[in-house]
């Protein structure tokens, strides 16, 4: 079955890094149902991974606001 995907945020995870991703689905903690009220694009994750970067057009005129949502940093888990 093709995968569909349209102009949105989405998000596939995996058990293990040896292990394949699982679907894509879209995300919609951010700012409600995002998949459903607008046109996100042009999206990006900062080099710590604490901070995604996107446009959105809330309507068909395709007038694009700039977003960040953030998160804490994971803590430092020592390798000894």
């Amino acid at each position: 079955m093709p995968l569909t995907i349209s102009n949105d945020i989405y998000v596939a995870t995996r058990a293990a890094v040896t292990e394949d991703f699982g679907n894509p689905v879209p995300v919609t903690t951010l700012t409600g149902d995002l998949h459903i009220s607008g046109l996100e694009a042009s999206s990006w994750i900062s080099e710590d991974n604490c901070r995604l970067y996107f446009t959105r057009a809330p309507t068909a005129a395709l007038l694009y606001d700039a977003f960040f949502v953030e998160r804490t940093p994971d803590p430092v888990v020592s390798r000894r």
